[in-house]
This record gives structure tokens, C-alpha cells and sequence, in this order.
């Protein structure tokens, strides 16, 4: 009875979690969202379908982990059982065929979707039986187990759905990994997220074999984070490059204030803006600029996972790169690399614009206050090399040098 009483108040907890996902889903703009209120929706009819069963059955007629005719159930226990399976096998099902579309683009995708969906039609031939002759799917009567045919058929389109949702689900996660991985900064970061995607279609076959509330607690788990994950990517992530915005810039900055005098010693930012962007907007079009930006953030992604910087998108044409435990040479490096690789960039896209960037770093020592007064240094520097008919990084180091011996000085 206490497994019972603590099965239906989780239950509790589920549906009141789902119904705040379904406001959440409704209040988003993404086209995708009816899809998804659907999924919620369903979920939320299992998870009330389980309260009721469970309030409704019989002390010496209990779920447990098979079937057998069990005449002391009511219709609508019965009743609630049958809408229970049934939406334990919808549930994948959907999810199966939502994702399906998402990564397929196939001639033939229509064909297969009515072969996918014949295992999940043939369940709802055995569901609807079940108030007719009596069989549900995991029941004991008197401690007597018996296993028949629906039990089998039931965990294997399970298990069939199950497996094409994880599948799918991989294949998104590979296809958005650029973006994911400017969210989560380290390995097992990536990793956690990618078993909270695929956990719930672990444990849904296991929701058929025991009789807990194992399906709507791992749902419920995996929308919250992917909830959570949404915003976090609509504050933090710039819509049209995929990089940092401000928000994650100011967040940086505010963690690099909180570290030591040495610490904060090491850290450089490097400031970067795309020279003659506007011109490209007017002679080629605002689309032709936005591909520009997009082909140089996704090669300033490489060199930050190269030279393991942060990067952020600052406005307009403009990026910033935050270098930590590092030297003025290494920074300068970091500059080399960023125009030798636009250089390849523009041989291999065959262009008709000139394509290269302006930079500018500077140390964050103890000269500035705030870290505004970081950026706009490094911002200052940049445009010197802006009006500078050949880049010359080693003025920066020299620069940087002399800075550094007027501070012992002082």
C-alpha cells in the first residue's frame, strides 16, 4: 500500500510538471510546437490513467510484473489500463515518427512511415480487446504469474520504437554538435546531456516489465533539461552564428574579475571585426553578409577549440576571443592563425569581395577598472591595426612589454 501511496504522489508531481511544459510550449514561437504540446499532452493522459488504476484496484488483484485474467477488476480500472498501455506504446511511437521526419529527407519517407506505424496499429488491435476478454499486460492474482502473447508483442514494438528514437535522437544531437558544444565547455558536460536525451527510451521498456512510474518520472526529467537547454540557448546563444552572445560575454568577464591579480595576468582578449563588411552588404546583398558571418564564426569556432578560447559574437561585424593562461606571444599567435586560416577561407570559396579580418589584443592587468574598459582596449587596438596598411603583430608585444615595465616601475 506505501508503494502505492508513494507511486501515485509522484504521479502527482509529474502532472503538475507536464502541465507547466505544456504552458511553456505554448507560450514558444518554434513551428514545431503543437507536435510537442501533443507528446505533453499524451504524457499527461498516461500519467492520470495510472492514478486512477492505481486507486482502483483490489488488494488481492495488484500489478506486478505480468498478466492473467483478473475478474475482480472494475470496467474503468480496466478501462484505465488499457487508454495506460496503449499511450506507453503511443508515446515512443510519436516521438518515433516526429523524429523520423526531422532527419529524414527521403523519396520513400512516406512509405516508411506506414511500414513503422503497422507494429503500433497492431498494439491497438490488442488494447482494445482488453476490456472484452479481460487479459491485461502485467497483473498477479494470489501470487500467480502468467505470461501470454500480448505481453511479448507489446514490449517489442516498444523496444522497435525505442531504438529508432535513440537513433534519431543521435542523429540530431551529431547534426546541432557545433551549437551544443558551445554550451557545454567541457567533455562530460556533453555527455550528460546526451544520456539525458536518450534515457527515457532506456526506461520505457523497463516501464512495461515493472509496474512503477519509472516512463513519466524519466520524460519528465529529460523535458524539464530540455526546457532549461532552450533557454539557455535563446539568452546566451547568437541566433545567426551560433557563438556566444553578450549575455554569456558579460558572464565570462564578470567569473575573470572574480580571480586572483596573477590569474586575471594570463587572460587576453582579443577583438576582432570584419573589414569592409558594410560594403559587402551594399554591393552583395544583406543575405551575402550574413554567410560571411556565419563562414567566420564557424572558423573562429575552430581556432577556439584549437587554442581552447572562449568566443563571442560583440555586434554587428565584430567577435571577441577571451584567451586565458597565456602570454603575449601566444596571443599573437592566436591573431597568425585567425588570418592565415581566413586566407585559405577565401582561396577556397573563390570569392569576389575581400575577405579578412582586423585585430586588436590586450592583457587584462590591473590598468582597467572595468571590464568594459578591457573590451574597449582591445577594441582601441584593433583599429590601429584597422589604419595600418600591414599588420605587424609584434607591436602589440612590444607594446604590451613596455606596459608591463612602466607597471614594475610604478
Amino acid at each position: 500500500m506505501n508503494v502505492t501511496y508513494y507511486a501515485i504522489e509522484i504521479d502527482y508531481t509529474c502532472i503538475a510538471i507536464y502541465c507547466i511544459i505544456g504552458f511553456y510550449i505554448l507560450k514558444n514561437i518554434d513551428k514545431r510546437k503543437w507536435i510537442l504540446f501533443c507528446i505533453d499532452f499524451l504524457l499527461i493522459l498516461l500519467v492520470f490513467s495510472d492514478v486512477v488504476m492505481r486507486k482502483t484496484l483490489d488488494d488481492t488483484c495488484y500489478f506486478v510484473t505480468l498478466d492473467i485474467n483478473c475478474n475482480s477488476l472494475l470496467p474503468y480500472t480496466l478501462f484505465c489500463y488499457s487508454l495506460k498501455t496503449i499511450l506507453s506504446v503511443m508515446v515512443p511511437f510519436v516521438i518515433c515518427i516526429f523524429s523520423y521526419f526531422v532527419v529524414s529527407s527521403s523519396n520513400l519517407r512516406y512509405i516508411k512511415f506506414v511500414v513503422i506505424s503497422l507494429p503500433f496499429l497492431y498494439i491497438c488491435y490488442d488494447v482494445i480487446r482488453i476490456p472484452v476478454n479481460g487479459y491485461v499486460l502485467m497483473i498477479a492474482y494470489n501470487d500467480g504469474v502468467i505470461r501470454n502473447v500480448f505481453y511479448v508483442d507489446s514490449l517489442l514494438a516498444t523496444l522497435f520504437y525505442c531504438g529508432i528514437c535513440i537513433m534519431n535522437t543521435v542523429r540530431i544531437i551529431n547534426a546541432n554538435k557545433e551549437i551544443l558544444k558551445e554550451i557545454t565547455y567541457y567533455r562530460i558536460e556533453f555527455l550528460f546531456m546526451c544520456i539525458i536525451c536518450i534515457a527515457p527510451f532506456l526506461i520505457v521498456p523497463l516501464s512495461l516489465m515493472f509496474f512503477g512510474p519509472l516512463m513519466p518520472v524519466a520524460f519528465a526529467v529529460t523535458f524539464v533539461f530540455l526546457m532549461t537547454l532552450s533557454q539557455h540557448l535563446r539568452i546566451c546563444v547568437d541566433a545567426l552564428t551560433s557563438t556566444n552572445n553578450l549575455n554569456e560575454l558579460r558572464r565570462n568577464l564578470d567569473n575573470l574579475l572574480q580571480l586572483s591579480e596573477k590569474e586575471r595576468r594570463n587572460a587576453f582578449l582579443i577583438f576582432i571585426d570584419v573589414n569592409n563588411f558594410k560594403s559587402i552588404n551594399d554591393n552583395f546583398g544583406h543575405y551575402e553578409g550574413d554567410v560571411v558571418l556565419i563562414q567566420i564564426a564557424r572558423l573562429l569556432r575552430r581556432v577556439a577549440l584549437e587554442f581552447n578560447c572562449f568566443l563571442c559574437r560583440y555586434g554587428g561585424d565584430e567577435f571577441i576571443i577571451i584567451k586565458k593562461n597565456a602570454n603575449v606571444e601566444k596571443a599573437a599567435s592566436i591573431c597568425k592563425f585567425i588570418d592565415s586560416q581566413l586566407l585559405r577561407l577565401k582561396e577556397l570559396t573563390l570569392v569576389p569581395y575581400e575577405l579578412s579580418v582586423s585585430t586588436g589584443f590586450v592583457r587584462f592587468d590591473k590598468r582597467f577598472s572595468s571590464t568594459q574598459e578591457f573590451i574597449d582596449a582591445a577594441d582601441k587596438l584593433m583599429y590601429e591595426t584597422k589604419r595600418s596598411s600591414k599588420k605587424d603583430f609584434s607591436q602589440f608585444v612590444k607594446m604590451s612589454k613596455s606596459m608591463k615595465k612602466t607597471e614594475a616601475v610604478h
